[in-house]
């Protein structure tokens, strides 16, 4: 693991859970590791599509909160297996800055403009 302290205290952990079957027991010590610091886990996961689910999966059966920022992936799925879990999630496809913008741009319009997508 890679350990980062942010201006203000927060603490960043990045945990190399590449490793296929050994994501789980990576992200359990790397819990445990922030839990007897004091800190409480987030998982942050901005993943290829193809991981989408399985690392939902595994957040969810470590009842680690997590914000999942990749499109792709059993949608349905997704979110079903993480409403059953009671985890706690951000299921936000499309986080990548420009599409952020994009998205507040149209909140903006909507706001300043209230007729104009009607």
């Amino acid at each position: 693991p890679a350990d980062v302290e942010l201006d203000g205290g927060a603490k960043v952990t990045l945990l190399d859970a590449s490793k296929g079957d050994s994501a789980k027991e990576t992200m359990k010590q790397g819990m445990a590791k922030l839990a007897e610091e004091g800190f409480t886990p987030i998982a942050i996961d901005f993943t290829h599509p193809s991981s989408v689910n399985s690392n939902a999966d595994i957040y969810n059966e470590l009842e680690l909160p997590f914000v999942m920022g990749t499109t792709g992936g059993d949608r349905d799925l997704l979110q079903t297996s993480t409403q059953k879990s009671k985890n706690h999630a951000v299921i936000a496809p499309n986080m990548c800055k420009q599409i952020v913008a994009f998205q507040a741009m149209f909140d903006f319009m909507e706001k300043t403009f209230p007729n104009s997508f009607s």
